[in-house]
């Protein structure tokens, strides 16, 4: 996050502590997701001097974020700081709605998982529901793999989005799509890439929460 950004949050009037919160969103490691992490050095410093730069950036007003002129003279300027958002959809909306669907919090925890963990319903709908004739699995047995598979790809990775491998067992019903592959010539188990990010609970709480999908998927 740089001094620009840090400044238009705070004439937004975000705190000093939900920007500091935000930007770790912004490049967090998985890793910090999970119960027993421990911050390197490196990263100590990294949020060390992310820290001095929020405390150190007075701006409340001053100058626009950007300023576009086509030719790079004259008046025709447009400033961002003046558009309005004219529509948004907020995350606690996705819930209401069945966009996203929130996991206990019990079965994350029991992956290791300390913050909120959303799945996108197209995700939920095709991987967790017990199919017909396998009936001697659970849904919440095929959710733990699916937060199984992720959180041991997450442990490793020092980024804020990843992708991750998990198997499904689903009829071979002619319904496979383009993150589905065979297992092991068995038609019965799928494997499955889904994508992860770490972001912004929702537009008005910067605090981290998890969201699982499908690659293509927003």
């Amino acid at each position: 996050m740089n001094q620009k950004e840090i400044a238009h949050l705070k004439k937004l009037g975000k705190t000093n502590d939900e920007i500091y919160e935000l930007a770790i969103c912004s490049y967090s490691m998985f890793g910090q997701a999970f119960f027993g992490f421990k911050t390197s050095k490196t990263e100590k410093q990294k949020m060390n001097r992310l820290w001095s730069r929020i405390l150190n950036n007075k701006s409340q007003t001053g100058e626009p974020d950007a300023k576009i002129s086509p030719k790079g003279i004259g008046n025709n300027n447009m400033e961002l700081n003046d558009w309005k958002i004219i529509a948004s959809y907020t995350r606690a909306e996705a819930v209401a709605d069945g966009v996203q669907v929130l996991i206990n919090p019990r079965l994350a925890k029991e992956t290791g998982i300390i913050f909120p963990v959303f799945i996108t319903r197209t995700v939920y709908d095709k991987y967790v529901p017990v199919p017909e004739k396998m009936e001697d699995q659970s849904e919440e047995g095929r959710l733990w793999d699916i937060l199984h598979m992720f959180s041991l790809e997450a442990r490793g990775c020092k980024g804020n989005e990843l992708k991750f491998q998990f198997w499904s067992l689903l009829p071979d019903k002619g319904d496979w799509n383009r993150y589905e592959k065979v297992c092991d010539g068995n038609r019965l188990v799928r494997e499955v890439t889904l994508r992860a990010v770490i972001g912004p609970l929702d537009l008005d709480d910067p605090s981290p929460a998890i969201t699982i999908m499908f690659p293509d998927e927003d």
